[in-house]
Order: C-alpha cells, then structure tokens, then sequence
C-alpha cells in the first residue's frame, strides 16, 4: 500500500471514529435520562393570572414508584398569602389514585378521602409545596396523566411604561420531552424563555413558549408587557426603574453560559469533521517523502562484480 493510500486510509478511520463519538454523545443525556419522565408538558396562563398545567408522566419501570409529583420553590397553598405564592384551585388525576399537595406549613390536602394507612404515608413521604399522586399499590409501566389548576400570585415589577413578570414553573423536575407554555399576547413587549433555547412563536392572540429541557434545567418565561396586561392579576406590585432594560440585561447574563455552551459544543462538532481533512493537508504539505532526481554519477557501483 503506498503511503499517500495509507495516509488517506488512517484520515477516514478517524473521520468514522469522531462521527461515532459526536453522536454518541449527543444520544448519551437521553441514554442516562432513567425511568421515569415527563413526555408532554403543558402550561396555560390566562389573563387574570390563573395557571392549568398537564402532564404525561411515563414511568419506564414497574413497580418502583409511588409517588408521581411536582414541587414549587414558592409557597404553596389553598388561599392566598400575604406574600408571593402559588394557590391552588383544583386537580385532576388518573382514577384508582390519591391526588395530594402539601402546603409551606406541611399541611396535606388529598383529593377523596383516603383509605387505610394512606394518609399518614403521604404526609410521611412528601415535601413541602408538592404536588401530585399517590398509589399505594406502585405504578405500573406505562403513562399517566394529570391535571393541575392554580392562582398565581407572583411579583409584579413596573415602571410608568411597563409591567414585568417572571415566572418559574419548575426548578427541580425530571426531563421534560415536550413542553409548552402558552400565555396571552395582547400587550406584551418581550418575553425571554427558558430555557432560552425554547421556540417563541405567537398565534391567535398568544404566545406559545415551545421545546424541551433536561433534569432540573429550570423551566419559565419572563414576560415585559403593558401596565394593563397584570391588571386582573392577584400580585404584589413593586416599583422598578426601567423594568424592561432590566429584564432584558437579567435575560442576556442569565442566557449566556447556554448560548457559549451551544457555541463550544458547535465548534467541538465541526472540529471533530474537519480534523482528519486538516491532518491529510498537512500530511501532504511537510509530510510527504519528497522525490528527487540523482544523477546517474552521484549514485551507482563502479564494478558490480564485486562483493560489498
């Protein structure tokens, strides 16, 4: 095999290796993400501040989980507070299951009224501002669905222009398949995403904040709009000066590290494609074995004949 065949032949074994590892690693997150996610997520924020969420949670193994939850970093309840909260108004969950949530001050509340030991291993087992279902007899594979209806009643920043609202849906959460947030359009100036990654895209009079996000990446909008649009909104107003150069100054420092990541994984992806291009060019530029011609009386055996 001559050595330019060889030179070519080790550059297209590292262009497969480096192919093989660039997918691999951007199929591994799904590979780790474990047994239990959420396949659908969905939000719904009306105009007077109130919140519907949907989810499709698929557990992946039988018999191992009880509990199927969500948490809050705000203070949960079943009224309003005299600080930013979030109160909850409803829930909807799979029948031959105990819905349930846990206030700020550990008090549990249960969909039905609960039979045998259940009560005392929900208030045993959950934490405070969760959320979800319970079945004692553990979920089997498969998915289930629930609902949950909320009053928010978060802070409301404002100048003499604009209101601001930034609204965390979920912080410590399992991987989130599909997600999606819809909240009213009318008025609004700007809204951050986040992830920022995640696909905005208005319709119909609302804005549909649309994607996917990992385990425990947290999931919200922030939302610069009219002083009308919180009108019907339960808040706690608080005076800001310049709301919406605020928010958009938070929204580029909080979204940096994503959007350097997204470059550094990017350049690392094009780096892995090109190297063995890279590598042949200088190969043939300061590697080849040059070629020189010698003159016959520079280099031949005076008498062959002879033994060396």
């Amino acid at each position: 095999m001559s050595e330019t065949r060889q030179m070519a032949t080790l550059a297209a074994i590292t262009l497969a290796i480096g192919v093989v590892a660039l997918a691999l690693s951007l199929a591994l997150p799904g590979a780790l993400e474990g047994n239990l996610v959420v396949d659908r997520y969905t939000a719904t924020i009306s105009a007077d501040g109130n919140l519907t969420e949907h989810y499709d949670y698929v557990v992946k193994s039988p018999g191992v989980y009880r509990f199927l939850f969500r948490t809050w970093e705000v203070p949960l309840a079943g009224s309003a507070l005299s600080e930013p909260s979030v109160e909850v108004t409803g829930m909807r969950v799979p029948q031959g299951t105990i819905g349930y949530y846990r206030d700020y001050q550990g008090q549990v509340t249960t969909s039905g009224v609960p039979t045998g030991d259940a009560l005392s291993v929900i208030r045993s087992l959950v934490q405070d501002n969760e959320i979800g279902f319970y079945n004692p007899s553990y979920f089997t594979a498969g998915t289930y669905s629930a609902d949950f209806t909320y009053r928010l009643h978060p802070p409301i920043e404002y100048d003499t222009l604009d209101s601001h609202l930034n609204l965390r849906l979920a912080d410590q959460h399992i991987p989130y398949h599909s997600l999606q947030v819809t909240i009213p359009s009318a008025g609004v100036v700007s809204v951050y995403p986040y992830p920022p990654f995640l696909t905005v895209a208005g319709s119909g009079g609302t804005t549909t904040i649309s994607g996917s996000a990992a385990a425990n990446e947290v999931v919200g909008v922030e939302i610069v709009a009219s002083r009308d649009y919180t009108a019907g909104w339960s808040g706690f107003p608080d005076a800001v000066a310049d709301v919406a150069g605020s928010a958009r100054s938070a929204s580029f420092w909080y979204s940096l590290p994503y959007y350097l990541g997204g470059l550094l994984l990017a350049i690392g992806g094009i780096l892995v494609l090109i190297m063995p291009a890279l590598l042949y060019v200088v190969y043939s530029r300061y590697g080849r074995e040059k070629a020189f011609v010698v003159p016959e009386y520079l280099s031949f055996v005076p008498d062959r004949t002879l033994p060396p």
